[in-house]
């Protein structure tokens, strides 16, 4: 359920679409499960502890092969960053066997400016994972859609970085495969010099099978096309110099804002790495000869034609960008051509650099993960001595669980219950308080979830009716969630001070959360606190009757089965409900009766509408008839117009009977 003045999200692709329609005008899926904006789905892995190591904090990014997030070592209390790839890639044995073997070889990076990989694994669901070193910063992609084409004084440094990463990779066998911009991370040294990590060493050959790239709705590629080797277009066997040309296109696309090549489709753009000649680079940047005729024959086609290692590569940028930085230093501060600079190190002095300070000494390094585990054998050797101490230690914790278990479910919110691994353990038909309290983050108001055992199972559904009784001075919304994260129900249709209701879910889970939080009116919102007042909601739950019907029910395939005489709610404005025609065919007179000031509309299996309240009607089984809820507002009446949880009846029956 949603307030009227709120846009709604698609449940299915998460498009943001304005209230109004029953089906997504983009992927077709009902929006009956559409929600404010605010009220999203949660993340299931957030909260989560994965391979009994690493609590996942929070998502901090998604790319083309999986989603990040920021993940403490419950151990050591460090922070690291743990890549979890799509789980379509874990579906395949030989992708799973690539996975290991590329994982271990990435693992043994030990190169300032690539990002260093920990530890590896899969889910307790399936998916594989990377653990790597947390780092903070901007693509290079980012920047250069935000400041344009880089003069050489300032790329040189970060080309030479990512030659020296190349370099250690390529001598142990590792080869990129997907060097562009978005896998370039910058961030700024205390001198405030650029410091790159070069990211997904070795992750693209996991997808080789799939599609080179993703094409936006106006037919622009973006993405891999752009920096593909001829080699690995036409799919041959690779070595270090298809990641020398892709380079050699990054430079490209760095120092001329805009790729090698462009056309309007992927394969377009393929096609001219195969068969054209680039232009001249000295056409499209202010660079000296010397440098075009470098970053010209990384793009050469032959890989024989290109330089033999990253090192050479290295070599020969090396004096081009001391020469510039030379000339950089030599004028005067005001010349208009060349801005003031800070100091630029020798490449040299770059490379031997541990990386930029990024004020979070809680950052999980390869040290701190050796030292804890030389810690760990350590201990080994002292089982014998330690099993006893544990065995006490287990004595007690278990009867610590056995006196927590006795205090049972809860009538009081336990903080933090701010997300579903937090949740407070309630019970049903009881009333359940809780406040409002101090903002999660200066945009983001409390929230508080609670964790309710139904009963339910599937063949066996539970009906819920939660009433929540709201603040008198904020707007309260009541979300319902699984235990993965979904949605399955929302009330939040009335205002300040108003009670909220969710009326009659049909549930076939036993676990299930219900989570209490400020209804925001839009983006400018700033969350409140109240810290005095209390709300209190109750959750009933029985076995659903057979002559009332079970949300959700506003879709044909969710019908509610009728036959004769069915009693409905209007849980919302512009609710439906819809109901399967289950008796004999034949000719009937259908009735919807509800109160004073909201009228219960029906609406006929030929998609007419009913001439009043009944109506005459050919009826055959497997018909829809639909309800759907009309305010009429009139003075005295309001909160009858705007009122929740109205009852109705609708009631089939052989004409004169």
């Amino acid at each position: 359920m949603t307030s009227a003045a709120t846009d709604l999200i698609c449940p299915s692709c998460r498009t943001s679409l304005e209230t109004g329609g029953n089906y997504c005008p983009r992927c077709g899926a009902s929006l009956r499960e559409g929600v404010p904006v605010e009220v999203v789905e949660l993340d299931p892995l957030v909260g989560r502890l994965i391979d009994g190591r690493y609590r996942v904090l929070e998502r901090v990014g998604t790319g083309g092969m999986g989603v990040v997030y920021k993940v403490e070592h419950q151990r050591m209390g460090k922070l690291a960053a743990m890549k979890v790839l799509h789980g379509d890639l874990a579906k395949d044995r030989e992708v799973m066997k690539r996975f290991r073997r590329e994982a271990e070889a990435v693992s043994q990076l030990t190169h300032p400016n690539a990002v260093q990989t920990f530890d590896f694994g899969t889910t307790a669901d399936g998916a594989l994972y990377l653990v790597m070193e947390l780092v903070r910063g901007e693509d290079l992609g980012s920047i250069l859609k935000r400041d344009g084409p880089l003069p050489f004084r300032r790329a040189a440094p970060i080309f030479l970085q990512i030659c020296g990463a190349l370099g250690e990779a390529h001598e142990l066998g590792i080869i990129h495969r997907d060097l562009k911009p978005e896998n370039i991370l910058v961030s700024r040294t205390k001198d405030g010099l650029d410091h790159i990590k070069v990211l997904d060493f070795g992750l693209a050959k996991l997808s080789e099978r799939e599609e080179w790239s993703e094409v936006t709705g106006k037919g622009e590629v973006i993405g891999t096309p752009y920096y593909m080797s001829p080699e690995q277009i036409r799919g041959e066997d690779l070595d270090k110099r298809s990641d020398l040309y892709s380079l050699g296109a990054l430079m490209y696309r760095v120092l001329a804002g805009q790729p090698v090549f462009t056309a309007k489709t992927p394969v377009g753009v393929l096609t001219k790495h195969i068969s054209d000649d680039p232009i001249p680079l000295a056409e499209r940047a202010p660079v000296t000869a010397e440098v075009e005729a470098v970053v010209m024959r990384c793009l050469a086609k032959r890989p024989e034609d290109r330089f033999a290692s990253a090192d050479a590569l290295r070599e020969a940028l090396a004096p081009l960008a001391d020469a510039a930085r030379a000339t950089s230093q030599s004028r005067p501060p005001t010349d208009p051509g060349m801005p003031p600079v800070g100091p630029s190190p020798t490449p040299r002095r770059i490379e031997k650099r541990r990386g930029p300070t990024i004020g979070d000494e809680r950052r999980l390094r390869r040290e701190d993960l050796d030292a804890f585990e030389r810690s760990l054998r350590r201990r080994q050797m002292w089982r014998s001595v330690v099993i006893p101490l544990l065995l006490v230690a287990a004595a007690a914790a278990v009867v610590v669980w056995l006196r927590v278990q006795k205090k049972g479910p809860r009538q009081y919110e336990i903080e933090p219950n701010n997300d579903l691994a937090t949740a407070t353990i309630i019970a049903p038909d009881t009333t359940v308080r809780g406040k409002i309290g101090q903002r999660l983050q200066p945009d983001q108001g409390d929230r508080d979830f609670f964790e309710l055992r139904t009963g339910a199972r599937p063949g066996a559904p539970k009906r819920l009716a939660i009433r929540l009784q709201s603040l008198p001075n904020m707007d309260l919304a009541l979300a319902v969630y699984d235990e993965n994260g979904k949605i399955l129900a929302v009330a939040d249709a009335l205002g300040v001070g108003e009670p909220e209701v969710v009326p009659n879910l049909g549930v076939t889970a036993d676990r299930v959360y219900v989570a209490v939080l400020e209804s925001h009116e839009g983006p400018e919102h700033v969350p409140s606190e109240n810290l005095t007042d209390e709300y209190s909601f109750t959750v009933d739950v029985d076995d659903p009757h057979p002559d009332e019907e079970l949300e959700p029910n506003d879709a044909d395939s969710d019908a509610t089965p009728l036959t004769t005489t069915m009693k409905g709610y209007l849980g919302r404005p512009a609710d439906v409900d819809k109901y399967r025609f289950t008796g004999a065919a034949g000719a009937y007179e259908v009735e919807v009766v509800g109160p004073e000031g909201v009228t219960a509309r029906l609406r006929l299996p030929d998609g007419s509408l009913a001439r009043g309240k009944k109506a005459r009607v050919g009826l055959k089984p497997g018909d829809i008839l639909t309800v759907e809820r009309v305010d009429e507002p009139r003075p005295g009446a309001r909160m009858v117009a705007r009122g929740v949880d109205v009852p109705y009846t609708i009631t089939v029956r052989k004409p004169g009977g």
